[in-house]
C-alpha cells in the first residue's frame, strides 16, 4: 500500500513539474498575442481596444494562476507555501479587476 501511495505521489509530482512551465508558456504567449493585436488595432485607429487588451490579460492571468496552483502542490515548506499563496491572491485580484474592466468596457 505504501508503494502505491509513493508511486501516486511521484506521478502527481512529475505531472505538476511538466504542467507548470506549460501553463506559464501558454499565459505568456496569450499575453504577447493580445499585446500585438491591440498595438496593431491602435495604429489602425480603432477605438475601444482597452477591453480587448483587458480580456487578453485576464485570460493570460488565468493560465498563470493555474501554474501557480500547481506549484503549490510541490511546495516543500510553510515559507514557500506562504509566498505562493500571496502570489495566488495577487493573481486573483488582478483577474477580478480585469474582468470588471472587460465588463465595463462592453457596456
Amino acid at each position: 500500500m505504501d508503494t502505491l501511495i509513493g508511486l501516486l505521489r511521484e506521478i502527481v509530482k512529475v505531472s505538476a513539474e511538466l504542467c507548470i512551465p506549460l501553463g506559464q508558456m501558454v499565459g505568456i504567449v496569450i499575453l504577447m498575442i493580445s499585446a500585438v493585436k491591440c498595438a496593431a488595432a491602435y495604429f489602425r485607429g480603432e477605438q475601444r481596444i482597452g477591453a480587448e487588451l483587458a480580456h487578453g490579460l485576464a485570460l493570460a492571468l488565468e493560465f498563470l494562476l493555474g501554474a501557480e496552483v500547481l506549484h503549490i502542490v510541490l511546495a516543500h515548506d510553510w515559507k514557500e507555501l506562504g509566498i505562493l499563496g500571496i502570489g495566488v491572491v495577487i493573481h486573483i485580484l488582478l483577474t477580478l479587476l480585469l474582468h470588471q474592466e472587460v465588463k465595463e468596457g462592453k457596456e
